[in-house]
């Protein structure tokens, strides 16, 4: 013991070696994993979403990229799930729910028409988000970087046109835009982990942008940004 060099390792290694010469009811206990295991938790957010909608060809919807709206302000609830890789390193993921509705509004160029375009969606989100951590102080700050497969449950969209000076209905569209099932959306932002008794509070901050809703010659697509609360159990 004199020369040998007392690492975690070896001493674990002396523990099981000096285990297996004595009793048979001698049990001995590696506790190195502890921490790889899956935690799970819930959250609640809130989020700010802006409808960015662009023409690609499909001259209907001309208007858009000049075109001013509504920020969607929702909640959202979030299921979460963390498994670990290492002290540093963690992958994140669950499922996030969605409810957006935006509306956006544009006169067309030298024309006399007014276009009132309204879309609402509402989203599952399985996240896939890579984490990386730095603990102080019992307190742990984090980096949080990765994309979300969503998948569109309830989806509409509506475009009305009217007359600029009456506001006389001249034709209205609604659901011409194909929806797109499946998108994958960016994310990235920071948290905040502290413990409250034998639980975990997590604080985050997200910044997500959208793949795009549609799939048609237009692209419609979602910026937010998402505020949180939760709790790890």
């Amino acid at each position: 013991l004199v020369d040998a060099a007392l690492t975690q390792k070896s001493l674990i290694s002396l523990f099981k070696n000096y285990a297996s010469c004595v009793e048979d009811e001698s049990q001995v206990f590696d506790f190195r994993n502890a921490d790889r295991r899956v935690r799970y938790g819930f959250a609640l957010g809130l989020l700010a979403a802006d409808l960015k909608l662009r023409s690609d060809g499909n001259t209907r919807y001309m208007f858009g990229s000049a075109s001013s709206g509504s920020r969607s302000l929702t909640f959202t609830p979030s299921f979460l799930m963390e498994f670990y890789i290492s002290r540093k390193f963690n992958l994140c993921s669950g499922l996030n729910w969605y409810y957006t509705r935006n509306e956006l509004n544009a006169n067309s160029q030298g024309t006399n028409l007014t276009n009132k375009f309204l879309l609402e969606a509402s989203r599952i989100e399985v996240p896939i988000i890579l984490k990386y951590s730095i603990l102080k102080d019992d307190v742990r700050f984090s980096l949080k970087a990765g994309c979300g497969l969503d998948g569109l449950l309830k989806y509409t969209n509506r475009l009305t046109v009217t007359t600029t000076s009456s506001g006389f209905v001249l034709s209205e569209y609604t659901n011409d835009l194909k929806k797109n099932r499946l998108l994958l959306n960016g994310m990235g932002g920071v948290c905040v982990e502290f413990s409250l008794g034998t639980h975990t509070i997590i604080m985050e901050g997200y910044y997500c942008r959208s793949g795009s809703l549609v799939q048609t010659e237009t692209h419609a697509s979602l910026d937010g940004f998402k505020l949180s609360i939760g709790m790890f159990l």
